[in-house]
């Protein structure tokens, strides 16, 4: 199994990058140098949003179901639903302001693990690569729409 953590600090509210990173159907429009190829929301309630999410990992096309839970302004956590390759993909973001609320520390935890056939090294070696650029991607969008 494969963990990364990784924080970030952004120049808007928690509030408003609570906002980009739960605008799940805007993803493709900011996530496609990382991989995410499509985005379907199959179900949407007020604390809970289940995500069909598809994304090219190491060379094939990944389908994966996420079931995320919304604490406003503060967290997003998610667990793995259903995935073609995948057997766990949980994680969160979790929000911290920054001076009085004008900004925010955005630390991203995953936990990972894939089929036999894939060691964890090579998840963690794409974590590594990956992760850095996903998390620039949001910042620049949570900025750019500020």
């Amino acid at each position: 199994m494969a963990e990364a953590v990784r924080s970030i600090e952004v120049e808007v509210c928690p509030e408003k990058f609570f906002q980009v990173i739960t605008d799940f159907e805007r993803y493709p429009e900011f996530l496609q140098a990382v991989g995410l190829r499509a985005i379907q929301v199959l179900s949407r309630a007020e604390r809970e949003v289940v995500v069909e999410h598809e994304v090219k990992l190491m060379g094939k096309g990944v389908k994966y179901t996420l079931r995320y839970a919304l604490e406003p302004a503060s967290r997003l956590g998610w667990s793995l639903v259903t995935g073609n390759l995948m057997s766990v993909n949980d994680g969160s973001w979790t929000l911290e302001p920054l001076e009085g609320g004008r900004r925010t520390r955005a630390t991203y935890r995953l936990v990972m693990k894939v089929g036999v056939l894939v060691p964890a090294a090579i998840v963690t070696a794409l974590a590594a690569t990956q992760l850095p650029a996903m998390l620039d991607a949001f910042k620049r969008r949570a900025e750019a729409l500020a």
